[in-house]
């Protein structure tokens, strides 16, 4: 596990259902990858500050524990207790994605709320929209693309459908690869390819502009 893993995202999340929780699963996410058996042996996050066992400048501590008790000793028995009650969660997705366009976590008032204050609107293309769009393109049927094979149509519409999907932070290319039944980083690398192709070739460049337009219009 990288500090800097992968790419740098923000989550705005609905604090009073999710923010426990959240603390929790990052807390835990060096015993969930196996790289320490106990939370206590990972020294790289706030665990032992919100036990009190250390102080970091640039942690606040009080608002997260007074969700749990009033008083600080009480609140930190009670998140011993919470963080050991986490020890069998999986992988949480809406953790990594939100629940509404890559950005966003917490019920349907919550994002709407959140998108109305931005004067924006749900983004409500699928990875399904995507591959229809991309089949119709290319005359092939999703049977097809998730087909074995390398051969050209099938490979540049994969490619296609890899683009779309990461241009729209609401979407999974993870999901993508599932639906595609391929691995995930030699599709995200060929819809990157496939971008600087765009670039450079104007008939690939028309396409891409032509499924944006096709998707947006939904």
């Amino acid at each position: 596990m990288h500090v800097f893993q992968g790419r740098y995202k923000a989550l705005l999340i609905d604090a009073d259902p999710y923010l426990l929780e959240l603390v929790r699963y990052v807390h835990l996410n060096p015993v969930r990858a196996g790289i320490v058996p106990s939370v206590d042996d990972w020294p790289w996050t706030g665990h032992r500050a919100y036990l009190g066992k250390e102080t970091l400048p640039w942690l606040t501590t009080e608002w997260v524990l007074s969700m749990l008790a009033p008083n600080i000793g009480k609140a930190r028995s009670a998140y011993t207790a919470f963080i050991a009650d986490g020890l069998g969660e999986g992988r949480r997705d809406d953790f990594h994605s939100g629940t509404c366009e890559g950005r966003l976590l917490g019920d349907d008032n919550f994002i709407d709320a959140a998108l109305g204050k931005a004067n924006q609107q749900r983004q409500t293309t699928t990875v399904a929209d995507i591959l229809s769009a991309v089949s119709c393109m290319y005359g092939k049927s999703l049977e097809e693309l998730q087909a074995p094979g390398k051969s050209r149509p099938y490979t540049e519409a994969r490619a296609m459908a890899s683009l779309l999907v990461q241009e729209m932070p609401h979407l999974s290319l993870t999901e993508l690869a599932r639906m595609l039944h391929r691995d995930i980083a030699p599709l995200g690398r060929v819809g990157r390819r496939l971008r600087d192709q765009g670039a450079k070739d104007e008939s690939i460049g028309r396409q891409v502009e032509k499924l944006r337009k096709e998707l947006k219009a939904e």
